[in-house]
């Protein structure tokens, strides 16, 4: 059966702290109702770390952030060994007015996948994604 460890911790008005690991969970473990701390509803035997932040940096500023690391110990699409997924994650939320916001967003991706650039057996190799994006909403009056 699969089980959660969770903390909170906010030593701030400010800021929040959030930290959730998850263990043991049974590559036939499979829920109906709700997904587990993953993107899909299997579980499949996996280890996680989850931890995220939220800071109010100012009046209307926010930043918060997570990252998620995942080990993988059995075979996958695109890998034919065991291996890992990290996803570090940076959000900034500008909230002057109700007629405007803004928004930025930063990732980083880092995880492994088969070397397919040899014959025989493949190795890992390490790939990583990046990406960024910036949201703008402007209400008119």
């Amino acid at each position: 059966m699969p089980y959660y460890r969770y903390m909170t911790i906010r030593p701030s008005d400010r800021l929040n702290l959030n930290l959730l690991y998850t263990g043991n969970m049974m590559k036939s473990f499979f829920s109906f109702s709700w997904q587990t701390v993953r993107s899909t509803s299997t579980a499949g035997g996996n280890k996680s770390m989850l931890g995220s932040f939220i800071f109010e940096a100012a009046k209307h500023l926010f930043i918060s952030g997570g990252c998620d690391i995942r080990e993988f110990p059995w075979l996958r699409y695109r890998t034919s060994s065991p291996s890992y997924r990290i996803k570090r994650e940076i959000r900034i939320r500008y909230l002057p007015t109700e007629k405007f916001n803004g928004r930025r967003r930063l990732l980083l991706q880092p995880s492994t996948s088969d070397n397919e650039e040899k014959t025989g057996i493949p190795g890992l190799k390490r790939l990583i994604t990046r990406s960024c994006s910036a949201t703008f909403r402007i209400l008119p009056v």
